[in-house]
C-alpha cells in the first residue's frame, strides 16, 4: 500500500476521477502498475522457488532462508479461492523443523 501511495500523483488521481474512478484511489500510472505487476509476479515465482529449494535440500536451507528474508512476504491475489501464498522463510523453517524432528525419531 505504501508503494502505491508513493507512486500515485495528483494529476493521475484527477484524470482517473474524471473517468469515474471515484475518490478512493492511489492515482498510480498504468506504466508504474505494469512495473509493479512484473515485480510481484517475479517475487512470487522466487518465493515458490525458494520454498522448493529450502524444503527439498537441507544444505541449501540457510541460503534459501537468507534470500527469502531479502524478498520479504509476497502477497498474491488468488481471487475467490481458499489458496494462500506461504511466506517462504516461515515455510522453510517449519519444514526444516519437521525434517529434524523426523530424523530424531529415526524415520
Amino acid at each position: 500500500m505504501k508503494t502505491l501511495e508513493s507512486l500515485g500523483t495528483e494529476q493521475n488521481r484527477k484524470v482517473y476521477r474524471r473517468h469515474g474512478a471515484g475518490e478512493n484511489q492511489f492515482g498510480v500510472s498504468f506504466a508504474n502498475l505494469g512495473k509493479l505487476h512484473k515485480q510481484i509476479r517475479t517475487d512470487h515465482a522466487m518465493n515458490r522457488a525458494l520454498i522448493a529449494i529450502g524444503v527439498s535440500n537441507a544444505r541449501l536451507e540457510k541460503p534459501a532462508l537468507a534470500a527469502a528474508k531479502r524478498i520479504g512476504k509476497v502477497e498474491v491475489d488468488h481471487g475467490e479461492t481458499g489458496c494462500q501464498t506461504p511466506d517462504a522463510a516461515a515455510y522453510i523453517r517449519k519444514t526444516a523443523e519437521y525434517r529434524r524432528n523426523r530424523a530424531k525419531k529415526g524415520r
